[in-house]
Parts: structure tokens; sequence; C-alpha cells
């Protein structure tokens, strides 16, 4: 199988620059001047030679064929367009093979392996008779001059002329003088008796109906029978003896319609007392009843070209691949920071007064309870540190000699003293990504608690973090016009240039973070709390006892859509920063979510060709493998079949795991269980396509997991760790050991704590898989 990185490593190298090398559903290489990307066929078999000499070929067109001054000439001589391309062929792959001998191999293995197969549709011809001078030109140069052809003295002017060629105005001037110089010949062709049958008119003739024989399309029955009749009176006068050659001239140019040889004969002596308008001659030498031959300028080679790339080399059952760059975030755009969310939400309070105490009391008292609960998880947490210390631990000799060891000195060398060596524990870090849509309003308030649960432990162990959660754009225009926006708001949010993944405009509000103050961290995450029982109380159940006036958000920060994927690429900014910063050892990313990105975003930015100052966004095919670039590597899903905005979520988690040395933590909410959406969720792409015995077993194990524990470890491309969490039963319980009587005894007393604990601990799904990872 071809390894396609390599040769897109070859590409670069023959051009000194890092251009982009694509491979894709085309028909033939290309190379887009403007973009610098280099398009190579997928083909069906792929032969290195080939591909080496493709390669080489189009990076010399990169390097130096005019984009401008091409367009321009192909488009004020468009008949001589296929003479333009052969002649800059023949300059271009002069200089690259000048300038790297190295791939003249390429090019004599490969022109032999192509004309093997008869690629260029000439192997079985006779090269002196059958072909125009431009096809001989163009095989005797794409040959490296291995091909024999008799050129005439004539013809070798225009050969050497063609090799003379330095720059492309050369080009252009020698494909000007050799198509006028071709067009004569036509026209002497056209003068000799046997341009019917001649090999070059059989090759480039093209047959054209007059337009008379258009309007008379129409005629009627008895028209035909009169012409039927003229017919037959002329071949009376004629004779019934034909030449063998006039047979053959009659079959050849379907004199099916009524005229025969002799009929061609009248026609051509005028002295044989025949009406002009019965007269059924070519004027140009062509014989049949209503065609005529013209000779365009045309390259038989290159029509071969094109239909043998696509019918014997090129796999065009292959789908292509869909190329994403990652655009530059602007993230003093898509950063909300805490201040303004504070700000907006204590603002938005003042006209709800009544309901502040009541919902900061019910935050408080969560807060108080979980504290204890928070303390239990950090001496675990510190434990389970010293103890993976203590295993990395070695013992080392000083040098240094043990007094206590000095009596063993004539039966033990090893007298010295040893010094145990525990290396340093890593500085760890985490990001975490929050889902503010709409789908969350039933399991908002208690994913925010799970959510607040970590917030609260990594303050207490001094864990760098941020928390955000993602948005469509934070505008003034109203709710339902945010996802609109996002649309339009692009270029807010990205500064894209070609080969970049288009994406929508969005929002990432800072919600908590290790360098703000304990006030403004409190204030912060109590807004968060009191929205998020905001959503749940007026979107989910609740029982009248329970009711509580909540805090209603400012419109700007209502739920909204899933923007995941935008959320991502801001990623590949916001990580190194923060690492950096902080010098962060050991960075984990979570995400938080109840379902997937808002589209696949699988169209990328490219020039304008109507418009070279503006960038426009295609589509790639459905199917297509996406290829993840940033910076110089690519990075592709193994397992993709279907393109979907799933490969895209799972690309761009890769790219986050590889380039930053990223843990990559994924707790995806589970709100329906029923059977086919959950082994939508519980399986991989490789899983679901399993036997069904073996899948049933895999979906058993991961259903008693998710029962027992609150949540189930999956496979998921992208994620390091993913986790289906129940959202019926997520709500963090603070149970306390009021249920023990007075004269209860030791062992129900131990029973009850264990008890209690273990729901503390096991409903705190997010944290106690967090401390697992980090500890």
């Amino acid at each position: 199988m071809m390894n396609f990185d390599s040769k897109s490593n070859l590409a670069k190298l023959l051009a000194t620059e890092n251009i982009e090398v694509q491979h894709n559903n085309v028909k033939t290489a290309s190379f887009n001047l403007v973009d610098r990307i280099l398009t190579i066929p997928v083909f069906k078999n792929p032969k290195g030679a080939v591909y080496d000499m493709l390669i080489a070929h189009e990076v010399s067109h990169a390097l130096h064929t005019p984009q401008k001054d091409w367009e321009v000439a192909v488009t004020e001589n468009p008949d001589i367009r296929d003479y333009i391309n052969i002649i800059e062929d023949i300059r271009i792959d002069k200089m690259i093979q000048n300038k790297y001998p190295g791939v003249v191999q390429d090019y004599l293995d490969g022109f032999k392996i192509l004309w093997n197969d008869n690629f260029f549709g000439a192997r079985d011809k006779d090269l002196d008779l059958e072909l125009q001078l431009a096809d001989k030109i163009n095989l005797f140069y794409k040959s490296s001059k291995t091909l024999s052809f008799d050129f005439d003295n004539a013809e070798k002017l225009f050969v050497d002329m063609c090799n003379q060629c330095v720059t492309f105005n050369d080009v252009v001037e020698a494909a000007k003088k050799l198509a006028e110089w071709q067009k004569k010949q036509n026209e002497n062709l056209k003068k000799l008796p046997d341009f019917d049958s001649h090999p070059l008119t059989k090759m480039y003739g093209e047959q054209e109906k007059k337009d008379d024989d258009e309007e008379n399309q129409g005629d009627n029955q008895s028209q035909q029978s009169d012409n039927q009749s003229t017919q037959s009176d002329q071949e009376k006068k004629s004779g019934e003896d034909k030449s063998d050659k006039q047979n053959e001239q009659s079959k050849e140019e379907g004199s099916s319609d009524g005229e025969d040889a002799n009929t061609k004969e009248n026609n051509e002596d005028k002295s044989s007392g025949v009406d002009k308008e019965n007269q059924t001659g070519n004027p140009d030498g062509a014989g049949g009843n209503d065609v005529k031959i013209n000779m365009p300028l045309k390259t038989i080679t290159q029509s071969a070209i094109d239909k043998n790339i696509g019918d014997k080399y090129v796999d065009n059952k292959a789908k292509g691949f869909a190329y994403l760059g990652i655009p530059e975030a602007q993230l003093k755009n898509i950063i909300v920071p805490t201040k303004r969310w504070i700000k907006d939400g204590l603002d938005a309070i003042r006209s709800q007064q009544s309901a502040y105490n009541p919902n900061y009391e019910e935050y408080s008292q969560f807060k108080k309870d979980s504290a204890r609960t928070i303390s239990y998880l950090v001496k675990e947490f510190e434990m389970k540190k010293s103890a993976d210390g203590y295993k990395r631990s070695t013992t080392d000799k000083t040098g240094i000699i043990d007094p206590l060891k000095l009596h063993q000195y004539k039966i033990s060398e090893d007298i010295f003293k040893r010094l145990s060596v525990i290396p340093d524990s890593k500085n760890h870090g985490m990001i975490l990504l929050l889902d503010w849509s709409g789908s969350m309003s039933n399991v908002i308030d208690k994913t925010v608690e799970q959510l607040l649960q970590l917030v609260w432990f990594c303050q207490r162990i001094g864990i760098p973090y941020k928390v955000y959660f993602f948005c469509d754009p934070i505008t003034e225009r109203g709710f339902n016009n945010r996802r609109r926006e996002g649309e339009n708001l692009q270029d807010d949010s990205w500064r894209f240039k070609v080969g970049s993944m288009q994406l929508n405009g969005f929002n990432l509000v800072e919600v908590a973070s290790h360098t703000l103050k304990k006030q403004e961290l409190d204030k912060s995450l109590f807004l968060l709390y009191a929205y998020a029982k905001y959503y749940c109380d007026n979107y989910g159940y609740r029982r009248n006892r329970e009711w509580v006036e909540r805090i209603q958000p400012p419109s700007h920060f209502y739920l909204s859509s899933t923007p995941l994927n935008e959320s991502l690429a801001s990623m590949y900014q916001i990580v190194p920063m923060f690492r950096q910063k902080y010098q962060v050892d050991k960075m984990s990313l979570i995400t938080l979510t109840d379902g997937h990105s808002n589209n696949s975003n699988k169209s990328s930015f490219y020039t304008d060709p109507e418009n070279p100052g503006k960038m426009i966004a295609r589509e790639k095919n459905y199917g297509a493998t996406p290829v993840l670039k940033f910076g110089r590597k690519e990075l592709k899903l193994k397992s993709s079949v279907n393109y979907t905005r799933n490969d895209t979520t799972a690309l761009l988690l890769e790219g986050i795991k590889k380039k930053f040395n990223v843990t990559t933590i994924g707790f995806f909410l589970v709100q329906n269980t029923r059977r086919w959406e959950f082994e939508n969720y519980a399986l991989s792409g490789k899983q679901q396509e399993l036997p069904y015995q073996l899948k049933e077993e895999i979906l058993s194990k991961i259903r008693k997991e998710f029962s027992k524990e609150k949540c189930a470890s999956v496979k998921a491309e992208g994620y390091n760790e993913f986790f289906l969490v129940n959202s019926k039963t997520m709500k963090v319980e603070n149970n306390n050991l009021n249920e023990l009587k007075e004269d209860a005894k030791k062992g129900d007393i131990k029973r009850v704590f264990g008890k209690s604990m273990k729901s503390r601990t096991v409903s705190r799904v997010l944290l106690s898989k967090f401390v697992k990872q980090v500890a």
C-alpha cells in the first residue's frame, strides 16, 4: 500500500517549501498555484515510479509556472490550450530534472510503465504516419527522447524551439507558431485526393453536419422519394461497374443515405452534366451526402490521458479525503471573562431580590455538605500519590561508608550507605468544557453539582484548572437568533486561511479558575448553581413542596446549541498557553456533554477562482476520510467508514492528545437508555461491526457496570477515557449518620458509615474518576 505521508514529504522536499499535498478523488494530478496545494489521485494499484514522476512534474509546475500568465494565455487562446500545456510541460520537466538529477530515472521508469499500459493511446500506432507534430513532440519529450521519430527538417525546427523555451512567454509564442504551422499542414492535407482515407484524417478529423441538413430534417416522405429517384437515374447514367476502391470509400463514408461511389465521381466531374442541386460531394474533399470533415487543433495523446486516467488508473470508488486545518482562534472575542459573567448575573438579580436569599442558602448548604466528602477524597488522593511515589522510588549507593556495616568488610563489599530516591511528582492541570445546550436542561442541575465537586477538589489540592461552558455567540440580538449569528460571526471567532476547516462563531464562558479570588469564585459558582436549578425546575419534574423561587439568567446566557467542535478547535491555542503559564506537566482535558457537536465541520476554505482576493468554503464528498492538519503533521482516523460529525470531534481530540500530550476524558450523559440508543453510545464503530454474540457480551458487561457504578467506561476514539453516565442517578449524595440509633453497636456504626461514604464517593462520578486519573 502506498505510503501517502512519504510521498507528501517528497513533494515538500522537491518544492523546497511547505506546500500542501492532498490525495483525493480526482482524475489527474494538479497543482493549485494560488493556494499551493498539490492534488494527486488515489490510484487503484499505486506504482512508485509513476507517483514519483507525477510529484516531480507537479512540483515543477508549482515552482515555475506563473498562474496568472497561464490563465490569461489559455483564456485568450482556447484553441491552443493543449499546445501550451505540452510545451510548458517540456519546459518545467527540463527544469526539475536539471535541479534534481535523481528524478530523471523516475521519469524514465514512470514513462515505461505508462507506455506499456498504452496510457497515451499511441503504443500500437505508426508514430510517424498517424500522429501530428504536437503529439510527436509530446511523446518525444515525455519519453525523455527514448522513443524514435523521423522528424523532417521543418519539424526539427519546432522540436528544438520547444526545447529551448526559457520563460512562459516563450512557451506561448512557440505554441502559437506551432499551431499556425499545423493549420497550414491541415489545409494542404485537405487538397490531397486521399484526404478522406488518410491516416491523419482518421485520427484527427471530426465530422460535422451542414446547416442545410438541419433545416431539411423535417422534409416529408415525397421529398425523400424524389431524391431516391434522382439518385437512381444517376446510377443508370454512370453504369453498374464499380472499383474496389470506390466500394471501400462508400462504406467508410456511410453511403446508406443513397449515395454511391459513382455519385461522388459525378460531383467531382463538373462536365458530367449533373445538376448542381443534386450534387452531394464535400467541398473539402470528404465524401458523404451531408458530412463535412474538419481538422481542429487537438492532441490525441491528451485525449487518451484523460480517458485512461479515469478508466484504468484512478480509483473512482474512493471517496477521497477531507483535509481540515485548524484556524487561528481569536481568543479575545471567544472567551467571556468571569468578571463579565458575574457582573451580568448580579445585575439581573437586582430585579429578582426575593429569590436571592433562598437560592444562596441552598447553595451554601450544598457546599457545606460536600466539604466532608471532598476532604475524604483529598486524603485518599494524597495517599495514592504517596504510594505511587514509593512504588517508583529507587535505591542508590552514596559512596559513603556505613559504620554499621563496617564489621562486614571481610565478607561483603557492600559497606556503603544507601539512599532512597523518590522521583518528583508531576504538576497536574485541568481544563473542563461544559455543554451549555438546551438538551441539558433536564440534567443540568445534577451535572453542575458534579462539576462543583471537581472544582472544590482541585481548589483544595492546588491543581491549576479552568472551567468553561461553550455556547452560541453571546449577543444582544435575542436568544432565537444566536445559532444563526454563529454562522454570521465566523470571522469574529476565527482567522481563516486556505485549508482551514469551516467553524462557526461561538463563546467560551469562564466560570471557574484557580486564579480567582475566593469571593469571586464563590459568586461565579453560585450563579452557575442557581441557573442550573432554574432550568431544572422550569423544564424538569419538580414536587411542589420543594418549590423555591429561582433566579433567571440573562437572555444572552440562556442554554443554546452544541458548538463542541469549535470549543475543541480553540483548545489548540488555549492548552499550550495554559500549560506554559502554569508549568503543568500532566494535563487533562475533560468534556461534559449529552450530545454531539452541531455539525461535522467538513468544509474547508479555498481561494475563490472567480475572485482571487476572497476565500470560499467547499464541502467534501460524503464518506470522505477526514484528515486533520496541524503544522506539518497529518492525522487520520483508522476506523472511519462514513464521515460524520463524531469523526471530526474524535480527530480534534486525537490531535490534542498527540500534539500536546494531553489526557482526554469524556463524560457523556445518557438520558435515554433504550437499547438502540444505548448501543449507539456504548459501542465504538469497530465494536458495532462485531458478530451478534460477541457484541451482546460486551453490551452485557457495560450495562452491568452502568447499573452498579452509575457510569460505565467504554471505548471512544479521541478519548483516553470515555464514560457513559446515567443522568437519572447522577445526583450527588450527601448522606449523614442520622439513621444510627443512640444505642447503636460498633458494628452498626461501621456498616452505616461505610455505606454512607460509599454512596458519597460513588455518586461523585466525575470526581472519583478524575482522582484515579491524576493520582
